[in-house]
């Protein structure tokens, strides 16, 4: 049939192939009722895809998939493990993994990488249908796609109805293109009336047609019934009709065409509906205990009448429409029956849990011990990649187990823990309580009590953590050793965050002496970990250091008992707090490409931020925004918000480079995730707001908010967090007379430097005492001092203050190398503010810095591109995919998309394509560049041992 009226939305999404020659492409959303045309238009647009020389590739939901993972993406694309694409294998066995571990990250980067690859290799066009039926992955798979991938060669078109609409896919669609399709016009519903008829309409037929409301599908089904019933008169030429009323709705146009049909093929369609809009014939002969060689009649009639289609590997019903109109004409006493008959006969034939689960969800009553049983294989099948399709199969369990049934206690401990990666905490809080009331198994009331204090920890709820880790050990019933490992882990690092540190460092000298004499190297894994945090926020570096070699010796750095609570993130942040910044981003980075394998979200969130905050220290700030942009970006793909603390870095780096605009917005993301209980981090966050009202002029402002994240930490029993705040509020209090707070904060850093005496804390403790006593000595002391760590900025602010300290006492000379060396160390990381305010203080001490060539002359253009911007642009050029660049460069693939975007940025491009081609010309160019972008990447150092990348 033609594609009548549908000109404008053809050429706009037309508009979004057109980009694909450009080397980008964009989503677009086509949304209607059914049968107003979604896929006709989708498959217009696809021929002509196609006809450019673009990859199509195309899947489609069914209200059956919500269950099944990637199903539409995997059917599109081709997915499944026996695949001779070792990609799509890899992803195939994903699909099919069933170990209680959230593989659901790890398998939308994959899916991602993938379509990647494949646009790298030829402009790619991916189309899926009845996306409100999609399970929650896919819909995770359509936002990151539509939102990782805009600078390459990938166009997502999708169509949907009205309903049902969950709250991800209004969020997906709201940001895309969003095509709303209504009703024919009179002039295409004619031509339409015209085609299907093969004559010109009388003004009969037209009015009759009106019955069809615009509708194509029911248009066409009009037309075809009423020549089916002989009441199309095509004499003279044109088309006519009686004056008997049309057909009332399009569903009994359909049952209409069923009762054409002989009286055997009638109800093997009901049967073929009840499996769905597509079914295989197989499944359908073992539903009803025929050999599909029985079948072949009744089906070919139905082929004939064009009520299915042949779809290759299965049969289709002609239209969504139509296989509701078979399904709804069933009462529903029969629809339930004839699920459970389906559920049970694809059950006794070996089919996979979760095709069964569906037809039992609908069929089976209270009581149902078998369904109660296959509803649970599939729920744990699920909930590594589909947590929500999990939580309510468990759920729809616990509705069919008697109230009775001693397995209704072990059902509601998984559902807790699929409802924790659901992020549905006050539910799981609920069922976790009636599990700690009423449970009589001892094991599995504790680990339910340790997964929902890890899952209240993930996103920053320490007070609820530590209010049921109290319940938990009260009433705890158990043997010694699981009580042991109780207090070692959760107790104690609930108590640490809690503000008691120093008292779960007393817990954990006793359990690691318990540990030792019983053997448990998990408990004293546990217990070193918990350990070196607790001592890390007390300020006690080398104990934490210490903590952290001996957590990682005992666990292994391979298992998951060594990542269970975070030892590499821990003992990496130590270690960079004693000074030892490259051992400490090894150890990081290893972490994190475990995190990143095993599909730990969490993890990988505070890895990203923790590498955000070296590079900050070493003055790569363009990385360290990278960074912290992808922790952001991961957590609010795993909690919904963003970091509180990469946000907070994030905006100290944009104060310190004059971009407040950026800051403030930083800040007000920190702000908005606290407000949703994310805490951790708050008082970073307070000190980065604190630092935009500086920068603005608003030192009272400033100053409250300062003095408040140094007492926030100070309460919290976390002094350890004040090393960077102390020298922020000696320097805002002093400015407002404030010089008792001064000296109290002074104080505080000296303590925190005689706890652990490295150059970095020794260099802001003396920075702090000097500015408290006006003395330039001691700040060009300090200035000594910080230049034996490679801490850019900490050097940038104890010059400039102890140039400011020499300038007021009169000694010129000394207060103009001390400025200049300042300057130079805040171009080196691009602290503009600093480097203003150095240069206003040699303008007031009447000197004119000399010819200069700064460490970043421009912000926009090639010069601008760091070192690593310059490596991912010639690993681009060359063909590599984000991972395989990752690979390369030994950082995550996330971390590789935000370098992306501030290349773009940069270059004012917006694709790959384009980033290439203009490579390509600056090679061919005669003109002298500061550095070749396509130039062969220096060897990295070889700093890591063979076994580090590997991913266990």
């Amino acid at each position: 049939m033609p594609l009548l009226d549908r000109d404008a939305e053809l050429t706009t999404l037309l508009g979004l192939i057109d980009r694909l020659a450009q080397g980008t492409g964009g989503a677009g959303f086509v949304e209607a009722e059914p049968g107003l045309g979604k896929t006709a238009l989708l498959t217009a647009v696809a021929a002509e895809a196609a006809a450019r020389g673009h990859d199509v590739f195309r899947g489609a939901a069914g209200e059956l998939d919500a269950d099944r993972p990637l199903g539409p993406v995997a059917e599109a694309l081709g997915i499944h493990r026996a695949g001779a694409d070792p990609q799509r294998a890899e992803i195939g066995r994903l699909l099919d993994e069933t170990a209680h571990t959230l593989l659901r990250h790890r398998l939308i980067d994959a899916v991602v990488s993938l379509v990647e690859r494949l646009s790298l290799t030829n402009p790619t066009v991916l189309i899926l249908e009845d996306l409100h039926w999609a399970d929650e992955t896919t819909l995770l798979a359509v936002h990151h796609l539509r939102s990782r991938l805009s600078h390459l060669p990938v166009v997502l078109l999708a169509s949907l109805r009205p309903m049902p609409r969950s709250a991800l896919l209004r969020r997906i669609v709201d940001g895309g293109m969003h095509l709303m399709l209504g009703p024919l016009g009179d002039d295409a519903v004619a031509a339409l009336v015209q085609a299907v008829a093969q004559a010109p309409p009388s003004a009969r037929l037209l009015t009759a047609a009106r019955a069809a409301g615009g509708n194509p599908l029911y248009l066409t089904e009009l037309v075809r019934t009423l020549r089916a019933e002989g009441r199309l008169d095509l004499a003279g030429g044109v088309a006519d009709t009686d004056d008997r009323a049309a057909p009332r709705s399009l569903r009994w146009l359909v049952l209409q065409q069923l009762a054409a049909l002989s009286a055997g093929t009638v109800p093997v369609l009901r049967v073929a509906a009840v499996l769905g809009a597509s079914f295989s014939v197989t499944d359908l002969g073992t539903v009803l205990d025929r050999a599909p060689s029985e079948l072949m009649r009744d089906l070919g009639e139905a082929l004939d009448a064009r009520i299915v289609d042949d779809a290759g590997d299965c049969l289709v019903f002609r239209h969504q429409v139509v296989r509701d109109a078979v399904y709804l004409d069933l009462p529903e006493a029969v629809r339930r029956g004839l699920h459970l008959q389906a559920g049970r006969a694809l059950a006794a034939a070996g089919a996979d849990p979760v095709t069964v689960a569906p037809h039992l969800v609908r069929g089976a009553t209270p009581g149902d011990e078998s369904a109660v049983d296959w509803l649970c294989r599939a729920a744990s099948q699920v909930a590594p990649t589909t947590p929500a399709a999990a939580v309510d199969l468990f759920e729809q369990a616990l509705r069919l187990i008697e109230k009775n049934d001693p397995r209704r206690y072990a059902i509601t401990a998984d559902l807790v823990e699929v409802l924790i990666w659901a992020r549905r905490y006050p539910d799981l809080l609920a069922l976790a309580h009636e599990i700690a009331d009423h449970d009589p198994d001892d094991q599995r009331r504790n680990s339910v009590r340790l997964s929902v204090t890890r899952a209240l920890l993930m996103v920053g709820k320490c007070p609820e953590a530590r209010a049921e880790v109290e319940a938990g050990m009260r009433d705890f019933r158990g043997s010694e050793r699981d009580r042991l490992r109780l207090r070692a882990g959760p107790d104690a690092l609930t108590l640490a965050f809690a503000g008691a540190s120093a008292d779960a460092q007393a817990l954990l000298d006793d359990v690691l002496r318990q540990a030792e004499r019983l053997g448990d190297d998990e408990a004293r894994q546990s217990g070193h970990t918990v350990l070196c945090i607790a001592s890390l926020l007390l300020g006690e570096t080398g104990r934490a250091v210490a903590a952290g070699e001996t957590a990682l010796a005992l666990g292994g750095a391979s298992t998951s008992v060594a990542h269970r609570w975070g030892a590499h993130i821990f003992h990496g942040t130590a270690l960079m707090d004693a000074d030892r910044l490259d051992d400490g981003h090894r150890v990081l980075r290893h972490g994190r490409r475990v995190a990143d394998w095993a599909g730990m979200p969490w993890q990988a969130m505070h890895y990203h931020a923790q590498i955000g905050l070296f590079h900050f220290d070493v003055g790569r700030w363009d990385d360290a925004i990278a960074e912290l942009e992808a922790a952001s970006l991961v957590a609010g793909d795993f909690a919904g918000m963003p970091s509180t603390f990469a946000e907070a870095i994030a905006a100290v780096v944009e104060v310190r480079r004059g971009s407040l605009s950026a800051a403030a917005a930083h800040v007000e993301r920190a702000r908005r995730a606290i407000a949703h209980g994310h805490v951790l981090g708050a008082d970073a966050a307070l000190r980065a707001e604190a630092l935009v009202h500086e920068a603005k002029g608003d030192r009272d402002t400033a100053l409250i908010l300062i003095e408040q994240a140094w007492r926030l930490n100070l309460a919290a029993g976390m002094p350890g967090q004040n090393v960077r705040i102390g020298p922020d509020l000696v320097r805002l209090a002093l400015a407002a007379g404030h010089g008792e707070l001064a000296a109290l904060a002074a104080a505080e850093a000296g303590r925190l430097a005689e706890l652990n005496p490295v150059a970095s804390r020794r260099g802001l403790a003396l920075l702090c005492r000097g500015l408290v006593e006006s003395d330039p000595e001691t700040l060009a002391e300090a200035v000594r001092v910080c230049r034996e760590t490679p801490r850019l900025g900490d050097q940038a602010t104890a010059g400039l203050a102890a140039g400011a300290a020499f300038a007021a006492a009169g000694r010129r000379i000394e207060a103009v190398d001390l400025l200049v060396d300042a300057i130079t160390a805040a171009e080196r990381c691009g602290a503009a503010r600093d480097v203003a305010e150095g240069e206003a203080a040699l303008r007031g001490l009447k000197v004119r810095r000399g010819p200069r060539r700064p460490h970043r002359p421009t912000a926009t253009g090639w010069d601008a591109l760091t070192s690593t911007e310059l490596a991912i642009v010639r690993l681009a050029v060359e063909g590599l995919t984000n991972a395989q660049i990752g690979q390369r460069l030994f950082t995550s693939p996330r971390t590789v998309e935000t370098h992306f975007s501030h290349v773009f940025a940069k270059l004012g491009l917006s694709s790959r394509v384009q980033v290439a081609a203009e490579a390509a010309r600056r090679q061919n160019s005669a003109s002298s560049v500061r550095e070749d972008p396509t130039r062969p990447v220096p060897a990295i150092p070889a700093t890591h041992s063979s076994s580090e990348h590997r991913p266990w």
